[in-house]
């Protein structure tokens, strides 16, 4: 699902006057709601929905209307999974800690998905196979090239006598230490690996942008490198720190706000012995009571606090 929106004045800037023009509801939420920068304006319909009460397929609907009639060009940049509480959180650490595992072990393998998804796509165009059997054979449809010389015989490996419709090869630069630093000196964050890598590599999220890292010049400057490449060498920094700091970052150091978010959810390092439940303690209950301060205020407070979504 697809949260955010960017748009801009289409070539013939004379048809934009329409959208200006569009008196609806959804447009003037679209209006007030964008941002503009260089060339694109930048609208996060999901809060625009949120504060004005509409819904976000409206949004998405009313800015599609403007692609189709050529009054802005349109792309979508940001999926975001929304996940929401449904039943009252234990008050056990222990079954916290698991809650958070789960939660740490989903993410993990939905980032990994996504990586062997892009690998499968690259793998597909740079394979000698018809391009359309392939993916017939993915896909578990043997019908329809029964035999073993059926072929399409229009797409473009077809068409090159068996040649693959790319030639895909990177060789992944080894991971620059000046580069390392140079994230480490943007943030003050050390607690968070995948935090790190993700600003390395070039992967926004909602702390990223709290941070105001999505704009810096450090943001993606090691997106040649590969993704496991970096997230490792960020983890030997986390763990370095870690067993430096056991007890904390020192004073000086500024508090990295929490963030519910795949690298958020565990921030469980290998040498501090307190693991998860110390973390999820703080992130979940605030010591026993901010939790339900905020998420519960009573059962009814949290049942309507979440209704919305």
């Amino acid at each position: 699902m697809y949260a955010v929106f960017d748009y801009k004045v289409p070539a013939n800037a004379g048809l934009y006057q329409n959208a200006l023009n569009d008196s609806s509801k959804e447009a003037r939420a679209i209006r007030d709601f964008a941002k503009f920068g260089r060339t694109w304006y930048n609208v996060d319909v999901q809060s625009a929905a949120e504060s004005r009460k509409l819904s976000r397929e409206s949004l998405v609907a009313k800015l599609n209307d403007w692609k189709d009639s050529g009054w802005i060009e349109l792309k979508p940049t940001q999926r975001r999974c929304r996940y929401f509480i449904i039943k009252e959180l234990p008050e056990d650490e222990e079954e916290m800690d698991k809650i958070a595992d789960q939660m740490f072990s989903r993410m993990e393998k939905l980032e990994q998905d996504e990586v062997d998804r892009m690998e499968g796509v690259f793998t597909w165009a740079a394979n000698s196979l018809c391009l359309a059997k392939a993916l017939a054979i993915y896909f578990d449809d043997f019908d329809s090239f029964p035999g073993v010389e059926d072929v399409c015989g229009r797409c473009t490996v077809c068409n090159s006598g068996g040649q693959p419709a790319v030639v895909y090869s990177h060789a992944p630069p080894v991971i620059s230490e000046g580069m390392i630093q140079s994230v480490l000196k943007a943030t003050k964050i050390r607690d968070d690996a995948r935090f790190l890598a993700r600003v390395a590599f070039g992967i926004t999220s909602p702390r990223i942008t709290a941070e105001k890292l999505s704009k810096h010049e450090i943001f993606g400057i090691m997106s040649q490198n590969r993704w496991d490449d970096v997230l490792a060498r960020f983890q030997t920094v986390v763990d370095q720190y870690a067993a430096q700091y056991p007890d904390g970052p020192p004073p000086s150091n500024s508090q990295p706000a929490q963030s519910i978010s795949t690298a958020g959810v565990k921030r469980k390092l290998s040498s501090n012995s307190a693991g998860t439940a110390q973390f999820t303690k703080k992130l979940f209950t605030g010591g026993g009571s901010s939790f339900k301060k905020s998420y519960s205020g009573g059962s009814s407070q949290y049942k309507k606090s979440f209704k919305r979504y």
